[in-house]
């Protein structure tokens, strides 16, 4: 009928995590962590990429792999972050926008790779459009100014799963963010 409104485009974002050597994205301080597993999911969480990535400079990170088990003989032989830059970079730009879990450290670790490493991809990975932080919605639906972790937010929601492995943050984070999302469209 002429009442009826067409359907809005459904929209396409991804979700992305990282696992790290360490916390410092910062390559003018030395030593700099370096990636070595990332995952992208769709919204419907189709996963898009998933793999460890080979280390550069640095070859210990025994705190961090406490931390998520990842070890220096568990990425040996895969490509770099640096080899894998352009995949991701695509499909970042290929989608409406990109969320993470404290988006502003898996923005700011691109970032950092893509200005020491492969400044030929720092201009297209400067177009991708980050979209709203699953963390900083979550903090402010508790009404809490301090950072929560993603455990802590999955758990608040229900959802179970193992951390700490880039896969399974994506698929925790894309759970968080529609839930988030549902109670903020409700709530309006």
């Amino acid at each position: 009928t002429a009442d009826t409104k067409p359907e809005p485009p459904k929209e396409r974002f991804v979700v992305i995590d990282l696992e790290t050597t360490g916390l410092n994205y910062n390559f003018n301080r030395h030593p700099a962590d370096e990636i070595i597993s990332v995952a992208i999911i769709d919204q419907d969480e189709n996963v898009l990429l998933n793999t460890y990535c080979d280390t550069i400079k640095v070859k210990r990170w025994d705190e961090a792999q406490r931390i998520h088990g990842i070890s220096p003989k568990d990425v040996k032989g895969y490509p770099t972050f640096v080899e894998i830059l352009p995949k991701v970079v695509e499909i970042l730009l290929s989608y409406d926008y990109v969320i993470a879990y404290n988006i502003k450290f898996e923005k700011l670790f691109i970032q950092n790779y893509a200005y020491h490493y492969a400044r030929d991809y720092l201009l297209k990975y400067c177009k991708v459009n980050w979209g709203d932080d699953p963390m900083e919605m979550f903090m402010n639906h508790i009404g809490s100014y301090k950072f929560s972790k993603l455990e802590v937010a999955a758990r608040y929601f229900g959802y179970t799963y193992k951390a700490h492995n880039a896969l399974e943050d994506t698929k925790a984070t894309l759970h968080i963010y529609k839930k988030l999302r549902n109670i903020n469209h409700d709530g309006e």
